[in-house]
């Protein structure tokens, strides 16, 4: 038979030594003989142990910035080249009414009012145009669209990034309809 041990054994200078034990029983007709061979695997150990500890850091990484975005007061969205929506974060789903699945896949164009797609569009097609390091646009107004088809006024700011050798757009949104009633009330 054969089997198998991972253990720890004590070098000569005291220092502790993870090892791999292979042993096989090799019968023979006078007695049974053992063979044990034990190889070093301390650095192997470390490997997987820091592998490990870089993995760990990297889940919490991605849930302190996924707590981030879901806790921002403007809605995000993140879309490929096409305007095709992939990840949306909580404030995006309060102000379309949409959930995360059914934005997930969704034209980006369809949070806008038909009459406001085609510049809202244009301004994202002249982001990804915009080579220039650091040339974020600023925020424009736009009509956007809810679940529903109700229209409202809406602030919405882009930018891209580049992720793996694609480029995205971050979208992110805003809801004025209060802003915009505050400022027509001073206006009467």
């Amino acid at each position: 038979g054969r089997s198998y041990l991972d253990s720890q054994l004590v070098a000569k200078d005291g220092r502790r030594v993870d090892v791999e034990s292979a042993i096989h029983m090799l019968p023979s007709e006078s007695s049974t003989r053992i063979l044990a061979i034990v190889r070093d695997i301390t650095e192997r150990k470390r490997d997987v142990t820091a592998r490990k500890r870089a993995e760990r850091a990297v889940r919490e990484s991605e849930r302190r910035i996924r707590a981030i975005l879901d806790n921002v007061a403007e809605g995000i969205v993140t879309c490929d080249e096409r305007g095709v929506i992939e990840s949306v974060y909580n404030a995006a789903l309060a102000v379309f009414d949409y959930t995360g699945e059914e934005m997930a896949g969704m034209p980006i164009g369809e949070l806008t009012a038909a009459g406001a797609r085609g510049p809202f569009l244009s301004r994202l097609t002249g982001v990804l145009a915009d080579d220039r390091e650091g040339a974020r646009p600023p925020a424009r107004e736009t009509t956007g669209r809810r679940k529903g088809g109700v229209e409202f006024p809406m602030e919405f700011s882009a930018d891209d990034m580049t992720l793996d050798d694609r480029r995205m757009f971050i979208v992110s949104f805003r809801d004025v309809s209060e802003r915009r009633a505050y400022i027509e009330a001073l206006e009467y």
